[in-house]
């Protein structure tokens, strides 16, 4: 089957396995909770394989453009996600709202 899958097929099937494989690690190591995990690494499995069946059918149809973006499209929001939160710590520490001010230490009936 991975032979027969078109590239971004394939690519997309290897970053899942990577983390799938994780996952599995994870349920190994793990002293508890066990069966959530391994519910959660099922759903995980079963949804790599729908997305694996859509890649393909988008290859088939010519649609390869379309199925690269479904493959990075993630992995851009993600990026985008995290930027926008380290830009977001950057402006309140570079405002000074991450400390405490003078008047605010004094309104502080502590004991």
């Amino acid at each position: 089957m991975f032979n027969k899958s078109c590239t971004p097929t394939q690519v997309y099937l290897l970053l899942s396995m990577m983390g799938l494989s994780y996952s599995i690690y994870s349920i190994v190591k793990s002293k508890n909770s066990k069966l959530a995990k391994a519910g959660a690494t099922l759903f995980s499995f079963l949804s790599i394989y729908s997305w694996t069946l859509l890649l393909n059918l988008l290859c088939k149809n010519k649609h390869e453009r379309i199925a690269w973006m479904v493959v990075f499209l993630p992995v851009v929001i993600l990026f985008v996600i995290i930027a926008v939160f380290i830009m977001g710590v950057a402006g309140v520490v570079a405002l000074g709202e991450g400390t405490p001010s003078e008047e605010q230490e004094g309104m502080c009936n502590c004991g």
